[in-house]
């Protein structure tokens, strides 16, 4: 009896760490993309301080978040976003609004992708 208290003690602390682990990716991602949403308002407005400041700010967001996401999801999409984000400031700064709004539009599908493929679905177990 003693031994399946154990395993259930285990199983339930299983759990939680990745249920924390899950919520905390959530988390992040609607941080990131609330930033991404405002950025995304700016080009369209083609407010150029806005513009600055809001790539400036996902950059910052990304760095400050990217190495608690790798410790528990190694991604491909977590190298693209790195790479897209760094390119965020320069392209404000340009005023390379097309390409811009496009990186944009590319990071938050990254997001989205990064999130449907961590959570536990019918679809991702089989």
């Amino acid at each position: 009896m003693k031994r399946f208290w154990i395993a259930l003690g285990i199983i339930v602390i299983i759990l939680a760490v990745s249920c924390w682990g899950l919520y905390r990716l959530d988390s992040i991602i609607d941080e990131l993309n609330s930033t991404l949403q405002q950025l995304e308002t700016a080009v369209g407005q083609q407010d150029f301080e806005s513009t600055m400041d809001l790539s400036q700010q996902f950059l910052e967001q990304w760095k400050d978040h990217q190495n608690t996401l790798e410790r528990y999801i190694h991604h491909e999409a977590l190298d693209e976003v790195t790479g897209l984000a760094a390119q965020l400031p320069a392209l404000a700064a340009y005023k390379q609004y097309p390409l811009l709004s496009a990186q944009t539009a590319r990071l938050k599908e990254l997001l989205h992708h990064v999130r449907e493929a961590e959570f536990p679905t019918l679809t991702n177990i089989f």
